[in-house]
């Protein structure tokens, strides 16, 4: 039990987030639970990581509020005048989640984006198909993603390299650094002024596309100009990030767990545990951050109103108490919930999209690539919160 001002001797600091992070995870949920920690800058702050526990915090929206953002160290409310539906509690949340939960329906998805995500993930795989050596995450596990999400949102494709290189450079950021690069708050006042020019053009001349849907929200006075930048800002991102992250390390864990290649392989009927096992065994975002609004208690610890409290995913995910095995990577595992898309008030409103998305992908995968070795050093952009992988490169087989 932890009390006073004592700390507990494990090295974890969250905004250093290491290149192998999952031992310092199993020793928090296995030694100190309700973990209270200093980082490097002098943040103090709590964290949780055991499956319960995690889960708890997350659908109790009114305790562990939202609004302070997801960074520790507050940086990500830099960014805008105006927060994204993920940095808002309700009845701000609400509004906006009501708008953009209609986008990603599960019938709009089949009916609208299917067609979308098997052309766009067709095309993908022939670019590199016959290739026998190829990076995964520079050739597949970035382009895709990002083609998707601006498709999706209806930028022209004319604009579309911009739009990476912004997002790139937003990206920057220094692990353990309380501040953001200026080149990255440039990036950010960049593309806040081109999503300005194009809002503006939707509410002009609509068209078929998730941008149009905004403007028209905003016309109607569900949204406010700033609250639609904000929100275009974070699909864009959350919408490259998560399944840019899971494609890369799937294809990584898949060769280190070599019969699990296979079995999708011979079995492409588990495509769809398959996907839930990638995001159950190592999340995009690792944790999140909420600020508690009043006294909270778990194992006898006690947090205090107004605590920085880390909701460590990747951590719950691999919850010993929960999975079997749980640090193996199991394709026909069966499924349980996890929390990669957070749960309750907050529950990713693209996950089915993003489900869909990774399903199609390594069907298609399955199907015209017969094997393949990493070859090179993996290469990662380790951030406060994420450690997505941005080179892998492999030696490919494919089907003749």
């Amino acid at each position: 039990m932890i009390s006073g001002e004592d700390f507990v001797d494990i090295a974890y600091d969250p905004l250093l987030l290491a290149d192998d992070p999952y031992p310092a995870y199993r020793r928090l949920r296995a030694e100190e639970p309700v973990y209270r920690g200093q980082t490097g800058e002098g943040i103090s702050f709590w964290a949780l990581s055991r499956f319960a526990d995690v889960q708890a915090a997350a659908v109790d929206w009114e305790s562990f509020s939202s609004a302070e953002g997801n960074d520790l160290d507050d940086t990500g409310l830099l960014f805008g005048p105006a927060p994204a539906m993920d940095c808002a509690d309700p009845p701000q949340h609400t509004r906006m989640r009501n708008v953009l939960r209609k986008m990603f329906s599960a019938s709009v998805i089949n009916e609208r984006f299917a067609p979308l995500v098997h052309r766009k993930v067709r095309s993908a795989v022939s670019e590199l198909a016959g290739q026998e050596d190829v990076d995964f995450a520079e050739g597949l596990a970035y382009s895709l993603p990002a083609g998707l999400i601006c498709e999706l949102l209806g930028f022209p494709r004319s604009d579309h390299g911009q739009l990476r290189a912004w997002h790139s450079r937003l990206l920057a950021k220094i692990p353990g650094s309380m501040s953001l690069p200026p080149d990255a708050m440039s990036a950010h006042r960049e593309m806040w002024q081109y999503l300005t020019e194009q809002l503006a053009d939707r509410r002009k001349s609509p068209r078929d596309d998730l941008l149009s849907v905004l403007a028209s929200a905003q016309l109607g006075g569900a949204l406010s100009q700033d609250e639609v930048l904000a929100n275009v800002m974070f699909l864009f991102d959350a919408g490259i990030v998560s399944t840019n992250s899971t494609i890369a390390s799937a294809l990584l864990h898949m060769h280190e767990f070599s019969d699990q290649w296979q079995l999708l392989r011979r079995s492409p009927a588990i495509s769809a545990s398959a996907v839930e096992e990638f995001l159950r065994f190592d999340a995009p975002f690792h944790w999140f951050k909420r600020v508690t609004t009043r006294e909270v208690k778990f194992h006898d610890v006690s947090i205090p109103a107004g605590a920085r409290v880390i909701l460590i995913w990747a951590s719950a995910n691999r919850d010993e108490r929960r999975w079997e095995d749980s640090e193996k990577l199991l394709l026909d595992r069966p499924v349980k919930s996890h929390l990669t898309f957070s749960t309750g008030i907050h529950h990713c409103v693209g996950s089915l999209f993003a489900r869909l998305e990774l399903k199609v992908l390594f069907e298609e995968l399955a199907a015209r690539m017969v094997d393949y070795e990493i070859t090179g050093a993996v290469k990662r952009r380790v951030t406060p919160s994420e450690r997505t992988i941005v080179s892998l490169p492999a030696r490919v087989l494919w089907e003749k």
